[in-house]
């Protein structure tokens, strides 16, 4: 069992720019159950294969595996671009395609910079039917003020008209844009204090109104904080 190659933020929070991660990381694999080979192709070029039992399944089926390849170009010292694609059957035949694109890039010693766009195809239970599609795009900045305190920042859209991954219990899906602003305080290298205010704001009413009982809105927007010790 080991982190999935797929997207441009790891599972373990701490690890990762923002505290809470981007819808593209939420809806892609965190983790992945099977075997893989790294090569160090050249000095600036890794690959990896992945031969695993599913998109985020760890139980073994014995059927239906799933193939991941990840490539990772590191063109300079402070820029690498990359490409990762994913090809299984889910229960039933279906075939699920995805593929991503993304980059990180450093310009100075205290800013960094990371992009991805996702896009992912399924094919329908029903014969017949066209594929069910979503993708999914983030763009995210953090910088250093101090040693101890950097801001981050995210703009991203998620669109998953075939509800595939995130079904809102509506006849609506989930189509929509979303924004966050975080503080990171690290008073020693272990300890991080983070908060960060994120919003959601969809193309249709699908969220719970915070003043209206019952009723529908096509915002949320929340603060979220978090006191992490590492070892």
């Amino acid at each position: 069992i080991f982190y999935s190659h797929m997207g441009m933020e790891s599972w373990a929070s701490k690890d990762n720019l923002t505290y809470t991660r981007s819808l593209v990381a939420e809806y892609s694999p965190y983790y992945s159950s099977g075997v893989r080979a790294v090569w160090q192709a050249t000095s600036r070029l890794v690959a990896h294969l992945h031969v695993v039992n599913g998109w985020q399944n760890i139980s073994e089926t014995n059927t239906d595996k799933g193939v991941g390849l990840r490539l990772d170009l590191t063109t300079s010292p402070r820029a690498t671009f990359t490409y990762y694609g994913f090809l299984n059957s889910e229960s039933g035949g279906r075939r699920r395609v995805f593929n991503g694109i993304g980059a990180r890039l450093t310009p100075t010693a205290r800013t960094t910079f990371i992009g991805q766009f996702d896009y992912g195809t399924i094919e329908q239970a029903e014969e017949g039917l066209d594929n069910s599609t979503w993708f999914g795009l983030a763009a995210i900045g953090k910088i250093r003020l101090s040693p101890t305190i950097a801001v981050t920042a995210r703009v991203e859209r998620f669109d998953d008209e075939d509800q595939v991954n995130i079904a809102t219990g509506l006849t609506d899906p989930f189509r929509g844009n979303g924004a966050s602003l975080g503080l990171d305080v690290t008073p020693y290298s272990r300890v991080m204090w983070r908060t960060e205010a994120r919003g959601f704001f969809a193309d249709d009413r699908i969220f719970p109104d915070a003043e209206v009982p019952a009723a529908l809105s096509d915002r949320s927007v929340f603060v979220v904080t978090s006191l992490s010790v590492s070892f």
